[in-house]
């Protein structure tokens, strides 16, 4: 099965992808303290993804409001890998 992908144009640093019926949503991070804009919250609310993520240079994962987690790169490409 593809992956479909596109970069949002409403604010920086987003990135969906789109695995058969599955949205996964990310937002970039260089900061291991990252916060994230109301464009954010936004955005998540325009699409609804099945999951979402902050990707940010942190040893382990780790919830940061609802359903949406911050994680190191390593994990999600991981994770992208396993599926």
């Amino acid at each position: 099965m593809g992956i479909g992908f596109g970069v949002q144009p409403w604010y920086c640093g987003d990135l969906i992808l789109r695995r058969g019926l599955r949205t996964l949503a990310f937002e970039l991070k260089s900061s291991s303290v990252p916060r994230v804009s109301k464009g954010f919250w936004n955005a998540l609310e325009d699409i609804s993804p099945d999951e979402a993520y902050v990707v940010a240079p942190v040893k382990e994962s780790y919830p940061m409001k609802g359903d949406v987690m911050v994680s190191p790169l390593q994990e999600i490409i991981a994770k992208l890998q396993e599926e």
